[in-house]
């Protein structure tokens, strides 16, 4: 089946470009083909197939046409379906491809073309070697992912150390408690590392821990090297245990490095005993070092735990101390303010008790100095009330021009929020119009640019000139139209002037003349005649511009063929009624068996 012609000239050039895209993607079309009005629908089905899978190649659409009517409707829902999600904006769907004409197939190819990739390249239909296939596999991803485009994420993690608690402590360390109950807090309640802060926090945090105790160690060697007289306690429980220093055990070390050096003069007999016996001839065995090494062992550990148990109970009784000097001096604290209340009634007492022996005089001098506060006070009183009046006219105008200022204040911020209303709305507006332009600038990207334009640029030339040629008719015509209206107008109140001016000068005449009487009616039926005449033209050019209108859908209707199209639809009807019926036959035939099988003794 042929594709029916359309009313609108074939564009050749135009033809020739979209035979040539699809050859070169793999369609099978003859070399006699020149246009797109030579396209079957299989070919139509096939080229629009075989252009989806290029654009989208995970779409699952066959590229032959069945021979099944109702997979044929299918088919060509699933390809209209597939034009409509690229995209495309005109009228598309089975009919489209099944019962259609040139003007929708060439519009369909034009914006399958233009949405095929740059690159294109055949498909061969010939076996290819798996190596190769997997090589250019492997290239095609490669230049894939190089066509990407790198984005740098916005989010980072900053590096931010929180302060870690290990459970070691220094000499330089103020604790609360006692450093039994440290033990027990450490033991049982200190949390994990892991714990103490946020896991974006802990790499950080854990980087400044270590650090501080490489250099806590840095510090440790350095001192040990300086000092002659170093503790030989540390070297043989290092030997006894045989392993390196790590940061923890010098930490270990600076918290009873003070103490155990201070006490270094009282235990020097028996390390150099200790030495003495370690440095003792080849001729002791192996078992004896062994022993001393333990006696050694034990000699140094037991001053360090009776140290460690004569700090732990200073500071409980520093502690208990504290709390009672605590309360001493709250309680002189108290009592020195109770004694100041005591020594401000006693002195008020003592003036009293001076003014009792001239009681009289003193009261008179009292009332003496009342009047004159009071006085004082009206005098004060008259002022105030001078300074006060033009003081509060003074607020009361300053007020309502606070006020004032308040309302345009407001109004102004109602402005300040409509113009921020205003700057959101036109901010959302260009974010949007950037998408666009992005998305524009994405589209125009993956547009192919070796396709010839020529035949386009060409063809939008004589459009343009036709328009132009168009305009020029259309003015004309509408000049000549104004100068056919003016002429009408023109005549038609020179028409009625006319009637008016006859009208006029033959009723005058009309009581004395009997000719005057016939002319006058024959006039007036002259006039509505006339009018009658006027009417039927107007209402002869509107039935010939209906008419005309009537025309052009006419040739619209017939340039679709619809004769055609019914014919095909008859046909294709009758072919599936055929397939019905054969299917219900085969059917009965099925049911048939099937019950002959169900009753073989029948």
């Amino acid at each position: 089946m042929k594709l029916v012609p359309s009313r609108v000239p074939v564009m050749e050039e135009v033809d020739r470009i979209i035979i040539h895209s699809l050859k070169d993607i793999g369609c099978d079309l003859d070399e006699d083909i020149q246009g797109l009005e030579e396209f079957s629908t299989e070919m139509v089905v096939q080229a629009a197939a075989r252009c989806l899978k290029i654009i989208q190649p995970d779409i699952d659409i066959s590229d032959t046409l069945p021979q099944n009517m109702a997979s044929r409707f299918h088919l060509s829902c699933a390809i209209a379906e597939a034009c409509k999600g690229l995209g495309y904006n005109g009228d598309v769907g089975y009919q489209t491809f099944l019962y259609s004409n040139v003007g929708d197939v060439r519009r369909v190819f034009m914006f399958l073309i233009e949405k095929l990739p740059r690159e294109v390249e055949k498909q061969l239909e010939i076996d290819v070697d798996p190596v190769s296939k997997l090589i250019t596999d492997i290239g095609k991803e490669i230049k894939r992912r190089l066509d990407l485009k790198t984005s740098v994420k916005k989010r980072a993690m900053p590096f931010l150390s929180v302060p870690l608690e290990t459970g070691i402590i220094t000499t330089d360390t103020k604790l609360k408690e006692s450093p039994k109950e440290w033990k027990e807090h450490v033991i049982h309640h200190l949390p994990f590392l892991t714990e103490q802060t946020k896991s974006n926090n802990f790499l950080p945090s854990a980087i400044v821990l270590n650090a501080k105790g490489l250099h806590i160690k840095s510090e440790v060697k350095s001192t040990n090297a300086a000092n002659n007289h170093v503790d030989q306690n540390a070297a043989l429980v290092s030997s006894s245990l045989g392993s390196e220093d790590t940061w923890l055990t010098m930490m270990e070390s600076l918290i009873f490095g003070k103490d155990e050096s201070a006490k270094s003069s009282s235990f020097n007999n028996d390390r150099s005993g200790v030495d003495i016996d370690h440095n003792s001839p080849s001729s002791v065995s192996k078992t004896n070092n062994d022993s001393v090494n333990e006696e050694e062992l034990i000699i140094n550990e037991d001053p360090l735990q009776n140290i460690r148990k004569n700090v732990e109970e200073l500071q409980i009784n520093i502690k208990e101390q504290q709390v009672v000097l605590d309360k001493i001096e709250e309680d002189c604290k108290r009592e020195l303010i109770i004694t100041g209340e005591k020594s401000n009634e006693i002195e008020f007492h003592r003036k009293a008790l001076s003014l009792l022996p001239q009681a009289e005089e003193n009261l008179g001098k009292i009332e003496e100095s009342i009047k004159n506060m009071s006085e004082k006070i009206l005098s004060l009183a008259v002022k105030w009330e001078s300074y006060r009046k033009p003081l509060i006219e003074k607020y009361i105008g300053v007020k309502s021009k606070m006020a004032n200022k308040e309302s345009q204040n407001e109004k102004e911020h109602d402005k300040m929020k409509q113009l921020k209303g205003k700057i959101d709305v036109i901010n959302q507006q260009l974010v949007a119009k950037r998408g666009i332009i992005a998305q524009l600038e994405e589209d125009y990207d993956k547009l192919p640019k070796n396709i010839n334009r020529s035949a386009y640029t060409r063809r939008i030339m004589e459009i343009i000139g036709n328009i132009k040629k168009q305009k020029d008719e259309i003015e004309k015509i509408l000049k000549d139209t104004k100068s056919l209206q003016k002429e009408t107008n023109s005549l038609n109140g020179r028409l009625e002037r006319l009637f008016a001016v006859c009208e006029e000068t033959i009723f005058r005449n009309t009581k004395k003349d009997e000719f005057s009487k016939r002319t006058f009616k024959l006039l007036t039926t002259l006039h509505s005649d006339c009018t009658i005449i006027g009417s039927l033209v107007l209402e002869i050019g509107t039935i010939s511009r209906e008419i005309t209108d009537l025309k052009e859908q006419i040739e619209v209707e017939s340039s679709k063929n619809i004769t055609a199209n019914l014919e095909r639809i008859s046909a294709d009807l009758e072919q599936m009624k055929a397939e019905s019926k054969s299917m219900t036959n085969q059917i009965k035939k099925l049911q048939s068996i099937s019950d002959v099988h169900s009753h073989p003794l029948l």
